[in-house]
């Protein structure tokens, strides 16, 4: 056999043009016939795919009839496994279309001509092209259709139309409709806050589902604008407004009866109002649907989109968008509903933030907790209306992520309103630290519960607590009805908690706050013109005001015209104004804090516990001054002493009690009539009201808690009017229970004022 050996020569220069031109005429000729059988397979793809989606809808419409917005033809198709806003057909250039009459979805080709079904009439050539929704993304896809639009996710702010339009799942600030043709038009929003504007003084509008406030400045008066959703507020100028039985409208106002037909024989509307009496009359008389009123403080006498003065409509119309912003919302917690901005208001003292919403006193939770950027921590806030929180776990503001704490530091004047319904809604601690991963900073912060978690210096004013419902047997270790957990100086005044408020937990559970501390960040905390009427219970330490107070320097906790009438229900530790008081010996405190009860009551019979049932301190761990005013001696004043030394002022008369045992109150006969004071040598030269230092840490710096006063200067420390002097050098001096009361019972106290190695220095000044 013959074998040929393969030619190891490459083409000629020549070859190789010859080759690759012969390869160039074969791919000419088998591309086209490719290209062809691709973009004929490509089509009857198309249609194929637009045929099952019209079946889908047919058959949906047989047991539901026609949708009647785009978003409803979508969910069904959605649901049969059509997601048509990110479906594009498989021709290069082609679109689909819903067409709202015929209830079908249209294939358009490159050329603008129906592909699929062939029994639909072209929208290019159409007589009432606005019935073909098309779907679009933005302003540039706008103008390239000349029918109506689906807006696609991610179209935001304000825009105008000429056609009809569904938003989506947008949230857009306005919506105008804007045409003079004679033609019929669907309008769909989905948001409380969208405002709506018509002006279509030839055409039909037909709006659904959830808008803000509706404008009609013009419409058919034969035709109509059809309301078929809920709407907050709703004014019409001029033409026929209709409702079906599926509006619901807050508040309807006519502002000229002779430009303005009715027809409200279905749906609900809850408010309406004319510009005037006599226009009131007028359509009263011809239109029995609904009864229109005015009287004086309702009447608008310009349109609402222009002046937004009135507050009653203002108030109406705001309560309204409230509430179909919060039904539209899912969630379980208010803050994820927050609003966008409060009612008014920079925060500064004299414009504080006004809160009319729930939404808006989310929103003040929110920017804190997140650390938005502004004062919103230090601000003043005032509340304009009653909150209704029912129905959402709150967030508190103010809160920690157990590393770190973000405290409300500001100022919250309730105005005379109420906060009602505030709750847990049933949740738990991890529950309610578990938010989304914006809010992933508040992991923990069930530790501390209540309509402010963590405060520092603030003053609370105002504020009425209507039936909260702060429910956690099982995790609330520090819950208040108003704070969980107060730093520093804090003033409370003219606030109150109503019979109908529960609150459940584990320990430190108070009616103003749960727990009360001024070791790290010190201050007075002065509670006046308050009262408590709700339900507390707790394992342990339950205060009507105050469950737990864990104070080390001089500062004072003073009530002022308080009374409790509400039921506090505690197995251990202590109940009554304030629950339990910690002693200082862990934290090397000085603990001589003051208490001062002035014209207080609290009704004894609510009050249940195993142990520590005090009028106004449960159980006092060591060492304190408890001043009474316009109260008499009481053996439940404390129901509890632990140890350390005690002074007991009730009006004028000062007792001085030394206690190393667990008792109960001491009766008159058991009290000493004499106070002792371990003394020092003061080293320091200067004026000591210019010393800025407060040092409250150190051992041994009292006995028992006692004042311990010093020699400055050579000056001799007066205590009250020359009474009690001593030199330097001594180290002890007994003086006389006479001889201490006066300044006692008149609230002085003494201020450490310097330390020096192991000499404090202190000064007498009144509280």
């Amino acid at each position: 056999m013959k074998i040929l050996k393969k030619s190891k020569k490459g083409f000629t220069l020549v070859e190789l043009v010859v080759v690759i031109a012969v390869i160039a005429i074969l791919a000419a000729a088998s591309v086209g016939v490719y290209f062809g059988v691709t973009e004929s397979a490509k089509k009857s793809n198309d249609q194929t795919v637009t045929n099952q989606m019209n079946k889908a809808l047919l058959l949906d419409a047989t047991v539901n009839g026609n949708p009647k917005t785009p978003t409803d033809a979508l969910e069904v198709l959605e649901e049969n496994g059509f997601d048509v806003v990110k479906m594009t057909p498989f021709q290069d250039n082609a679109y689909y279309l819903w067409d709202s009459v015929e209830n079908k979805m249209i294939l358009i080709n490159k050329e603008g001509n129906v592909d699929f079904p062939a029994d639909v009439d072209n929208p290019t050539t159409s007589t009432n092209p606005e019935k073909y929704f098309g779907f679009i993304q933005n302003d540039a896809e706008k103008q390239a259709q000349d029918y109506s639009y689906y807006l696609k996710n991610g179209y935001s702010g304000s825009t105008t139309f000429t056609a009809g339009i569904d938003t989506g799942n947008n949230n857009l600030e306005s919506v105008s409709y804007e045409n003079s043709d004679e033609q019929e038009v669907i309008i769909r929003t989905n948001s409380a806050t969208t405002e709506l504007i018509v002006n279509a003084p030839n055409g039909t509008v037909k709006h659904y589902d959830a808008v803000g406030t509706v404008h009609v400045f013009a419409v058919d008066d034969e035709n109509c604008y059809e309301e078929n959703g809920k709407a907050a507020f709703t004014q019409v100028d001029s033409g026929k407004y209709k409702t079906t039985s599926t509006a619901d409208v807050e508040l309807l106002f006519v502002s000229n009866s002779s430009n303005v037909t009715l027809e409200i024989a279905e749906g609900t509307v809850d408010h309406a109002h004319a510009i005037s009496e006599a226009e009131a009359n007028t359509i009263n008389s011809t239109n029995p649907g609904v009864t229109f009123e005015y009287d004086g403080n309702i009447g608008l006498t310009v349109d609402y989109n222009n002046n937004k003065s009135n507050e009653t409509i203002i108030d109406i119309i705001e309560t309204a968008v409230e509430k179909e912003a919060v039904e539209a919302d899912e969630s379980d917690f208010w803050i994820v509903c927050k609003a966008d901005q409060f009612a008014a208001g920079d925060g500064s003292e004299n414009n504080p933030y006004i809160i009319k919403t729930a939404r808006q006193l989310a929103l003040l939770a929110y920017n804190i907790n997140t650390l938005q950027a502004g004062n919103y921590a230090s601000a003043y806030y005032k509340l304009g209306k009653d909150i209704d929180l029912s129905g959402k776990a709150w967030t508190p503001i103010g809160t920690t992520s157990g590393n770190s704490t973000v405290y409300f530091k500001g100022h919250f004047d309730g105005n005379g309103h109420s906060i009602i319904g505030l709750t847990n809604n049933d949740k738990t601690d991890v529950e309610l630290g578990l938010y989304r991963d914006e809010l992933s900073s508040v992991k923990g912060l069930a530790a501390s519960y209540g309509l402010f978690g963590f405060t520092q210096d603030v003053e609370i004013k105002n504020v009425n607590i209507e039936s909260a419902k702060v429910i956690g047997e099982a995790h609330f270790k520090e819950a208040g009805m108003l704070i969980g957990h107060a730093i520093g100086s804090l003033t409370v005044t003219n606030c109150s908690i109503d019979s109908n408020s529960k609150l459940y937990g584990l320990s430190k559970l108070g009616g103003i706050v749960g727990l009360a501390e001024d070791y790290e960040v010190h201050g007075n905390i002065t509670i006046t013109d308050c009262t408590f009427a709700g339900e507390i219970k707790a394992q342990d330490r339950a205060g009507a005001f105050i469950g737990a107070s864990r104070s080390s320097c001089e500062d004072i906790i003073e009530f002022s015209n308080c009374s409790s009438t509400g039921t506090l229900t505690v197995k251990d530790y202590g109940v009554g104004f304030i629950g339990f008081k910690y002693g200082g010996t862990t934290i090397k405190a000085i603990k001589k804090v003051s208490y001062v009860f002035d014209n207080c009551s609290i009704d004894m019979s609510k009050l249940t516990a195993v142990e520590g049932k005090g009028k106004y301190i449960g159980r006092i761990v060591e060492g304190g001054t408890i001043i009474v005013k316009n109260s008499s001696y009481d053996s439940s004043t404390v129901g509890q002493f632990n140890k350390g030394s005690y002074i007991l002022a009730f009006n004028n008369d000062v007792y001085y009690y030394e206690n190393t045992n667990l008792e109960n109150m001491p009766i008159l006969e058991n009290l000493t009539d004499s106070i002792t004071y371990d003394l020092g040598q003061a080293i320091y030269e200067g004026n000591p009201d210019n010393w800025s230092s407060k040092i409250c840490y150190g051992e041994n710096l009292l006995r028992h808690g006692i004042a311990h006063f010093v020699k400055i200067n050579s000056e001799t420390v007066d205590l009250s009017s020359n009474r009690v002097k001593f030199a330097g050098g001594e180290t002890k001096l007994t003086l006389t229970l006479n001889e201490f009361k006066d300044f006692v019972k008149e609230g002085y106290q003494p201020t450490l004022k310097y330390q020096y190695g192991d000499v404090y220095i202190y000064k007498i000044e009144a509280l």
